[in-house]
């Protein structure tokens, strides 16, 4: 349950430590990235105003050349004497006159009359544009202000509309919100990761409960098998130091402190005990950990390095013990050892074709008989070492 827990409690945190790297990276141009938006904002853009700008700028600025004009036109259409409605109105009349004589006369007379008409409408409008129309610096200033200011923001965000520059905005916008969202982002997993620590608490309290409760055992187990295997003079004492942070196995540092001698203080065993110690050390904590997991295989790679004599016979016979629960493959060079098992397979190398390879076979009774005495003697087999390696399988 604890480790469930705590694979959520990592998780956790990483996603918080990447949320804050991605809050740091926004951070160093978060501010650039406001000014922009303001700065966009504040402009206020509508689509379509930059076209509308250029045009009544453009009317601002040749305002004395378009009075001038539009008084001038006026007066061609509408002076007393020589204007072209005064005319028309003249030519109108006359024409009138003759309308009843012919379809012709009155079909000319209603196209004139219609362009005078036209004209006269014309005239009118000209009149409101004379009327309406007058110098206004300070308009025109404001407008070239405007126009000016949204020609720099294009030139600034490289782009050539106003739609651009409001997508640009919207981007902005988008962007630094964002940044509020991982800081709500951190607030809300932090505060999950305090409900995780505190479930973790109670849970790695429980475990320690646990722990204190079985170092004993723990020690007096080991302490046993050590004195079977010519270590009874050992201590073994062991420490549980609370650690600053969560682990994969609780909130506790298991500190192993032992000594194989009288009259030596126990130290981390890294550091006070020789190979042959620690082999024996080993096999000791395996055999522990064999008899309460219930394996149905272990593996022994050479754990009997460093040892000879009784109590390498001593080691063969607590393997043989641990092998009445499981199955238990041994790999070993001592002839003690070897003469316990069940079975015997030995490892051998040969060269085929100037390549080496590697063979595994199976001995039979004779041939595991051979094969512990070569242990004992060496390359040359005698038979001393022959009846050794009987008397070691039993066979006498």
């Amino acid at each position: 349950e604890y480790k469930a827990v705590f694979l959520n409690y990592i998780a956790i945190k990483k996603k918080i430590k990447e949320a804050q790297n991605s809050l740091e990276n926004q951070s160093q141009d978060l501010e650039y990235k406001l000014h922009l938006w303001e700065e966009l904002n504040n402009a206020s853009l509508r689509i379509g105003e930059l076209e509308t700008l250029e045009s009544e700028i453009k009317s601002l600025s040749n305002v004395e050349e378009i009075i001038s004009t539009l008084n001038e036109t006026y007066q061609f259409l509408e002076h007393p004497e020589v204007g072209i409605v005064s005319q028309l109105n003249e030519a109108s009349n006359k024409l009138n006159r003759i309308t009843d004589f012919s379809n012709e006369y009155k079909s000319i007379y209603d196209r004139l009359n219609s362009s005078k008409i036209e004209l006269q409408d014309i005239s009118g409008e000209m009149s409101h544009l004379i009327e309406s129309t007058e110098m206004n610096p300070e308009r025109l200033l404001e407008l070239t202000e405007r126009f000016d200011l949204i020609h720099k923001l294009l030139r600034k965000h490289d782009v050539l509309t106003i739609e651009d520059l409001i997508e640009k905005r919207e981007q902005l916008e988008t962007q630094t919100s964002g940044f509020d969202n991982l800081s709500d982002l951190i607030i809300h997993l932090n505060k999950e990761l305090n409900l995780i620590s505190d479930k973790l608490e109670k849970l790695s309290l429980k475990i320690r409960k646990n722990r204190f409760a079985s170092i004993d055992t723990i020690r007096e187990n080991i302490l046993s098998t050590l004195s079977q295997l010519g270590m009874e003079n050992s201590q073994l004492m062991i420490q549980l130091n609370e650690t600053s942070d969560f682990t994969l196995t609780g909130k506790d540092e298991v500190l192993f402190l032992f000594s194989a001698n009288k009259g030596m203080e126990p130290r981390v065993f890294e550091k006070s005990v020789s190979g042959g110690e620690r082999s024996r050390l080993m096999l000791a904590i395996k055999k522990l950990l064999a008899t309460h997991q219930h394996l149905p295989t272990l593996i022994l790679d050479e754990i009997d390095t460093g040892i000879s004599g009784k109590v390498a016979n001593e080691t063969g016979k607590v393997m043989q013990e641990m092998s009445q629960n499981m199955q238990l493959l041994v790999i070993t060079h001592l002839p003690q050892v070897a003469s316990k098992g069940n079975h015997q397979l030995k490892v051998y190398k040969e060269v085929v074709d100037e390549t080496t390879k590697t063979n595994v076979k199976e001995l039979s009774q004779t041939e595991r008989l051979s094969e512990i005495a070569q242990m004992i003697s060496g390359s040359e087999l005698t038979d001393a070492a022959l009846n050794q390696a009987k008397e070691l399988m039993n066979l006498n």
